[in-house]
């Protein structure tokens, strides 16, 4: 009858304490280092479906695909198809949400590698009375703390300036400073 003896340890990574089993053979066939075995999850089967409009059958790319269980999101291509990958095997919540559609809730056994057809229904929804307000450009420039003069096209017409200074110049609060032919700089009050 073989003897088997087994081994724990403790490894530090990264400030996480992770345990760490073997299992040792004293069998001539045994190799000189031992495989350390893993008690974790065994990964599932690709997980792969298509999400498409009820009503129409039409593909909608794009939809929002969720585990949160596992915390795992993806999107839909454009051709409707999803695929998750490396999920651990069992029974977890999925949400299909895509806008304009009711979301779809179901448990999916993660095991079976089956492709999965999601079928959204539209959303009805209704909104309330919008109501649009608009306000003039004068009661605009009346509410702002800051003074504002326009300088119409008729008045820019009327006389020929040299340069734009000299043809805003004449606006209240702005002066201008003229060094040559020209050459002006304007004076925003004082």
């Amino acid at each position: 009858m073989p003897q088997f003896s087994l081994t724990a340890g403790l490894l530090l990574l990264s400030g996480s304490v992770v345990a760490q089993t073997s299992v040792v053979s004293p069998s001539p066939a045994a190799p000189a280092n031992p495989v350390p075995v893993r008690a974790a999850r065994v990964a599932a089967p690709l997980v792969t479906g298509r999400v498409t409009d009820a009503a129409t059958g039409e593909v909608l790319p794009g939809a929002t695909v969720v585990f949160p269980d596992l915390r795992r999101t993806t999107a839909a291509g454009t051709d409707g198809t999803f695929q998750f990958a490396n999920l651990p095997r069992g029974r977890f919540l999925m949400q299909v949400r895509f806008v304009g559609y009711t979301a779809v809730v179901r448990t999916i056994d993660t095991g079976t590698g089956q492709p999965l057809e999601i079928a959204l229904t539209p959303a009805e929804t209704e909104i309330g009375q919008v109501v649009v307000t608009g306000v003039s450009a004068s009661t605009e420039m009346r509410r702002s703390p800051i003074p504002t003069n326009v300088v119409d096209q008729t008045r820019l017409r009327q006389t020929a300036f040299t340069n734009a200074i000299d043809a805003i110049a004449h606006t209240p609060g702005l002066n201008q400073i003229t060094t040559g032919a020209a050459i002006s700089k304007p004076v925003i009050r004082g």
